[in-house]
């Protein structure tokens, strides 16, 4: 049986591990933060004249089941950001989501979004009207 001074020991060493994983849980997320904005970078970097607003369509690509290529040209759109999760940090791109607002009927942004994973876009193309 422990004595009482051997809890509180126990109990003090506890509470000092759990002030630790906290600080190594903030540092954690400080590294995820960087690796995080550096590949929101590189994506923006392939889309340097893509301006928040703009009237957009947006071709994906992709395999069907029977493995045979394609690309789909989606309704025109209006850009909103560039977006990552963070349950899913590394260097692969696949995490990075572009996000789109809708166009409603009369042709303005609605509020309804669409994303896209990146790695599946094949191109984004401005709309002129």
């Amino acid at each position: 049986m422990l004595s009482k001074e051997q809890i509180e020991k126990l109990m003090d060493d506890i509470k000092s591990k759990k002030e630790h994983v906290t600080i190594l849980n903030k540092e954690i997320r400080e590294l995820e933060d960087k690796i995080i904005e550096s590949n929101i970078e590189t994506v923006q970097s392939r889309f340097p004249d893509l301006k928040p607003g703009d009237k957009v369509v947006v071709i994906t690509q992709g395999r069907d089941w029977k493995g045979n290529e394609y690309e789909h040209t989606s309704d025109p759109l209006f850009f909103d950001k560039i977006t990552s999760g963070r349950y899913w940090v590394s260097t692969s791109l696949s995490s990075i989501t572009i996000n789109f607002f809708r166009a409603k009927k009369d042709g303005t942004p609605s509020k309804r979004i669409e994303y896209f994973h990146y790695t599946d876009i094949a191109r984004i193309e401005k709309v002129t009207e």
